[in-house]
Parts: C-alpha cells; structure tokens; sequence
C-alpha cells in the first residue's frame, strides 16, 4: 500500500517567455482556452488521487509563471486544491 502524500509540487506550464536555461516542459504562447483545458485536467488528476493524501505540509506552485493566470483562473486552481487535498 501507498503511503499518503503530504507535499505536492503542481507544475503550471505558462510562461511569459521560455528562458533559455529552463529545463521544464512551458509555453509561452498560451490561450485562455489552454489555460481552462489545463484546470480541467488538473481538477480531472486531484480527482484520480483524492484519499492518497493526508494534510497537506506544501504545496509549490511552480515550472512556468503561476502570475500569468487571471484572477479568475487562479482563483479557480486554489478553489480545486482545496476541494481534492485539503
């Protein structure tokens, strides 16, 4: 049996501009629709682990630029976390 995750590292693939030492999968030509399509997996992936996790101690926003999000997209990413790993 698995152990329960406590941390979790969310890779949010939109950049501004893909600098040249990044390693990481981004873009940086993204559209409003990309950015809902990703929300939607996302919310589809928490969903597929929901019980594997016990509180969370971290969790870390990063690879891409969290900021390029809208308010309304962040909003909704924050309002997933805390639906699927509260």
């Amino acid at each position: 049996m698995k152990q329960p995750f406590a941390r979790l590292y969310l890779h949010l693939p939109f950049c501004r501009r893909k600098c040249g030492y990044c390693a990481f999968y981004s873009v940086d030509r993204h559209t409003s629709d990309m950015r809902q399509a990703y929300l939607q997996e996302l919310n589809n992936e928490l969903a597929s682990f929901r019980g594997q996790c016990r509180p969370l101690r971290s969790i870390f926003i990063g690879g891409g630029t969290p900021s390029v999000l809208t308010p309304d997209e962040l909003e909704e990413l924050l309002r997933l976390l805390h639906m699927h790993v509260h």
